[in-house]
């Protein structure tokens, strides 16, 4: 079997090992990179490192495309789609959330504010450019958080997700989502 381009054809030999080295990324543009290589008189060195650009910005694509499904917060749910003018957040202080140094030094976060003026939107806005800029954000409600608890107070087998939470850099929780925080406040979580 060979895959053919317009005048390169790549050998076999090498797109089985492109497949057995699990470089899809560079694999389906081989063919095409040989032949501009071949255009253009490229070194061996010049294309090696083509080929290995090709597989890493396809595996960093892939890898960001993953960790924003996991994430949990719908896509559109961005700073690009943030309404400011619906909010009652100052402009500086939100410049200030949305560099995200306030991450970096560690700092704490409480947004509060009467509904409708996109709380939840920024929270999940800023934990999607957390994600975005190669950092780890979690979002969790608080009704889920306080099943965690629970469970791990019960059984001791839920490391992995106190693990997963403890070892971001943000964690969002969302304490207001239908109310359902006030119910079981009386408890003694709050």
């Amino acid at each position: 079997m060979s895959i053919t381009t317009t005048q390169t054809t790549l050998d076999p030999g090498l797109f089985e090992a492109m497949k057995y080295l699990n470089m899809p990324h560079a694999r389906r543009q081989a063919a095409e990179l040989l032949e501009t290589a071949r255009v253009q008189r490229w070194g061996p060195h010049e294309t090696l490192a083509a080929v290995l650009e090709i597989e890493v910005t396809g595996r960093q694509a892939v890898s960001l495309q993953r960790r924003l499904r996991a994430l949990g917060v719908p896509e559109s749910k961005t700073l690009d789609t943030f309404t400011p003018e619906l909010s009652t957040v100052p402009d500086q202080t939100l410049n200030y959330l949305t560099e995200l140094d306030w991450i970096t030094r560690q700092e704490n976060l409480v947004i509060a504010g009467p509904a409708g003026t996109g709380k939840t939107h920024l929270c999940q806005a800023l934990a999607h450019k957390v994600v975005k800029t190669g950092g780890k954000a979690q979002w969790i409600t608080l009704a889920q958080l306080e099943e965690l608890v629970a469970a791990y107070r019960v059984d001791n087998r839920v490391e992995k997700k106190i693990h997963t939470l403890t070892n971001c850099d943000l964690i969002v929780i969302d304490l207001c989502r239908g109310g359902d925080y006030v119910d079981k406040s009386a408890d003694g979580w709050l």
